[in-house]
């Protein structure tokens, strides 16, 4: 006999903390109580976990975000910025970064925007780039992005990325 956990492909849990685990693709669900897979009831709170859980896949498939402070709104990200969705007053708004209001809508771009930070053009340099990099409170310095130890500033102490606030690519130059 096959044992369960093997069929688990991932695990759910809803905001209300039941956890539902995903089978192999086709076989379904399971709703454990205290990893016990021999209990399969289905309270009120697991059919709220049901119903959170199928909102999480179509969210996934169609690439919206939903905000979890107020699950009403929906976030599609689009080229230039989002476009917020109040599902319950059936109402929308389109935000850029860095642009904010107070509105529950702006709230949940706001909160989109925190959550899905813009890239930073140093964070796909190639191996054998050369960078001038600043850290917060502190003057810039060369750095290196090397093969084998990753970035490297001039002194060869190693750079914490999460510490940069702002780069430019020195070397090889930028075609203009």
């Amino acid at each position: 006999m096959t044992d369960m956990k093997q069929l688990i492909e991932t695990a759910f849990t809803a905001s209300n903390g039941v956890r539902i685990l995903e089978l192999a693709e086709g076989v379904g669900f399971i709703l454990p109580d205290q990893s016990d897979y021999s209990k399969f009831g289905i309270t009120a709170a697991k059919a709220e976990a049901i119903v959170e859980w199928g909102l999480a896949k179509r969210d996934a498939e169609i690439g919206r975000w939903r905000w979890a402070e107020n699950p009403n709104f929906v976030v599609y990200p689009h080229e230039r910025g989002v476009v917020v969705v109040d599902e319950k007053a059936g109402t929308n708004g389109y935000y850029q970064r860095g642009e904010y209001t107070r509105s529950p809508d702006a709230d949940a771009a706001h909160a989109y925007f925190e959550a899905h930070p813009e890239p930073k053009p140093w964070e796909d340099a190639k191996p054998g780039e050369s960078w001038k990099l600043r850290e917060e409170m502190a003057y810039p310095g060369m750095a290196f992005r090397t093969e084998e130890m990753g970035w490297l500033w001039a002194t060869g102490r190693p750079v914490d990325l999460t510490r940069i606030v702002d780069g430019q690519r020195v070397w090889p130059e930028n075609a203009s």
